[in-house]
């Protein structure tokens, strides 16, 4: 298996080498001199409440109260909303990450809700039922349930590929993984795996899915390509929950049965360290620049934060009654370029007559941005740093056909803005 590097954009310096790398320097300080922090959302099931915990001070920030027996959590992919689920309550209690309210609360009915998990645009959210072995799809604009997919026997953990086609979701009492294409939520194909198969996770680069098997003690590779299991990887007693860092390189397992942490290394798919924690770790979620992992130990009320460099529990923050699940708010993205405008002219030499669709934009608000990425019909055309003229000259157009054209601020660490978009001619 290939290492996933990360994903880099590519642009050419239109200025000399020192003062690119001045602009960079300058932009990176700017970026990291804003502040932001994560804050992880820890699930306590015993006492149906969310402890907020600041991941750079690891100091707790408050509890907000949800529904009965809360257990699984995802966050919006803009960090706006927490959504989590209450099995004993058969609903969704939706988090504004903003002031720590609860904006609102979603019905799912008598379903035993588990794990969540949203689209990369963060319009739906799909929803484990485990009670009634369904999937429940979220239009997460009206906060409404839109289709129900049945699955396999307790549906427990799921996870969405990257591009947001299929979701992938592990039947504890069925030993199968159900796969739903979400063009039209149908399930499209079933895979064997070990026994009891429990949470799951997914490689960044989409190409790989992991998923722990409770009562085998392994965690299965299924290859995204084929649907197949590609191999299964001894880990500790009872293994619950999983995170992988975002490089892709290592996962992180949660041992309930052995108070432990395996690490996994994704090149070749074994055991390289095991982590002593609190008693009976449950969930695992890794920090957005992958330094730390912070695990849920259900039997002690506490959360232990593990530095990833060297594998070693640097800080315990107690929490609430039973914490399960777990997660970490992602990073700030850069703001959407402003104003663009766009039109055709045409420009005439000798015979020749050239179509020129001619954009412009202003800069993004807010996070630092180092270069605007510019599509035309879905495709990447080009990119200009934020220094120069924020133009871009479209030749050779033909006459008559319409081009759609999306724009995305880039930031020091390659995310990417919600796009603009404007249609030519």
């Amino acid at each position: 298996m290939k290492k996933n590097k990360g994903c880099y954009t590519k642009f050419r310096a239109l200025h000399p080498f020192p003062h690119y790398m001045i602009l960079l320097l300058v932009m990176l300080t700017a970026y990291l001199g804003q502040g932001f922090a994560n804050s992880a959302y820890v699930i306590n099931s015993n006492d149906n409440t969310v402890t907020v915990i600041d991941t750079e001070s690891n100091l707790v920030l408050t509890t907000i109260t949800v529904g009965n027996t809360p257990n699984g959590i995802a966050i919006t992919p803009d960090g706006r909303y927490a959504y989590v689920t209450n099995y004993g309550g058969n609903s969704i209690s939706v988090i504004d990450t903003t002031n720590y309210a609860i904006a609102t609360t979603i019905s799912v009915g008598f379903s035993g809700p588990l794990g969540v998990a949203f689209t990369p645009d963060g319009l739906y959210a799909y929803v484990a039922n485990n009670g009634i072995d369904t999937v429940s799809v979220v239009d997460t604009t009206s906060n409404t349930v839109i289709s129900t997919i049945t699955v396999g026997v307790w549906p427990v953990g799921i996870v969405l590929t990257p591009d947001g086609r299929y979701a992938y979701v592990t039947n504890n009492n069925q030993n199968t993984t159900s796969v739903i294409d979400t063009t039209n939520n149908t399930v499209v194909a079933t895979i064997p795996v070990d026994n009891g198969p429990f949470g799951i996770a997914m490689a960044s680069n989409g190409s790989f899915v992991y998923l722990t098997n409770l009562f085998s003690d392994n965690i299965s590779e299924i290859n995204t390509a084929t649907n197949n299991v590609e191999t299964s990887i001894p880990v500790g007693s009872t293994p619950r929950y999983l995170a992988i860092t975002p490089d892709g390189n290592y996962i992180y397992v949660a041992n309930s049965n052995n108070n432990n942490v395996s690490v996994i290394a994704t090149g070749s798919n074994t055991l390289i360290m095991t982590i002593l924690v609190g008693n009976a770790p449950f969930g695992v979620a890794i920090t957005p620049n992958g330094e730390f992992a912070y695990v849920n130990n259900n039997a002690d009320n506490t959360v232990s934060v593990i530095h990833t460099s060297t594998n070693t529990v640097i800080a315990t923050v107690p929490v609430g009654s039973q914490p399960q699940s777990i997660a970490i708010t992602p990073p700030p993205r850069p703001s959407p370029p402003q104003n663009l405008a766009g039109t055709q002219v045409k420009n005439r030499f000798l015979t020749q007559t050239d179509l020129v669709n001619l954009l412009s934009w202003s800069q993004s608000p807010g996070i630092a941005v180092v270069n605007y990425n510019i599509f035309r019909d879905g495709v990447l055309i080009s990119n200009i740093l934020s220094t120069a003229p924020l133009v871009y000259q479209d030749h050779h157009r033909k006459k008559g056909k319409r081009y759609t054209y999306k724009i995305k601020a880039v930031d020091v660490d390659g995310l990417q803005s919600d796009p603009v978009t404007i249609i030519l001619p």
